[in-house]
């Protein structure tokens, strides 16, 4: 019965598009927010500015959707595996993504 359950939900795959571009979405609907603040923090201008938001649009955007696909492919993945819902796939999940955000941050500023 549990495996007919799993055998009729969506595939890992498209789960992981899904999270991927609905939190891309985020992330670019962040960047645009922040990224003018920075930019007026450094002082750019013309040029500058607009090639230093947009590298920080596309930035987010990437970062944002890779964290997201990356929970939902690990929890989905772990979830079909263990055939049973519950929180501890989500906790190793929750702390990959973790690791990601902290790692992609560095690398950001």
């Amino acid at each position: 019965m549990e495996a007919k359950r799993f055998a009729k939900e969506a595939p890992c795959s498209a789960v992981a598009v899904n999270a991927f571009v609905h939190l891309g979405m985020a992330g670019l609907a962040w960047g645009v927010v922040s990224g003018p603040y920075r930019a007026d923090k450094r002082g750019l201008a013309g040029v500058a500015r607009t090639t230093f938001l947009m590298k920080r649009v596309g930035t987010y955007s990437l970062l944002w959707g890779s964290l997201g696909g990356a929970f939902h492919a690990i929890r989905c993945g772990v979830r079909r595996y263990r055939m049973q819902e519950d929180w501890e796939h989500g906790k190793s999940a929750v702390q990959s993504a973790r690791y990601h955000l902290i790692s992609g941050c560095t690398v950001m500023d």
